[in-house]
């Protein structure tokens, strides 16, 4: 029976077209689910991506904003030592301007 089949020309066609349309269907099956797979991993990338960076952007933002409060807590702090000083200095003529006037 073997021996008849291959030696059937329509019998040898029909099982290489056969043959040829379940390769057909696994190429497209596998093309399918690369693409399928690429859609998804860049789907997933965008969302982590997106997941990344509001966290890394919330975490240099408070960082920056802290930073920032701290520099100018700095001039503020300066600003203040020198409106002191310069009292201090006033005070100080003030004082001796009376000392100078009680001593007249």
């Amino acid at each position: 029976m073997v021996r008849v089949v291959k030696d059937d020309g329509k019998v040898t066609v029909a099982y290489m077209k056969s043959f040829e349309i379940e390769q057909m269907w696994i190429n497209k099956g596998i093309e399918q689910g690369i693409s399928q797979g690429i859609a998804q991993g860049i789907e997933q990338g965008i969302r982590q991506g997106i997941s990344q960076g509001i966290s890394q952007g919330i975490s240099q933002g408070i960082t920056q904003g802290i930073e920032q409060g701290r520099s100018e807590e700095r001039v503020n702090t300066l600003r203040e030592k020198a409106r002191a000083d310069r009292l201090e200095r006033e005070l100080r003529k003030l004082r001796k301007l009376r000392r100078s006037r009680r001593d007249v």
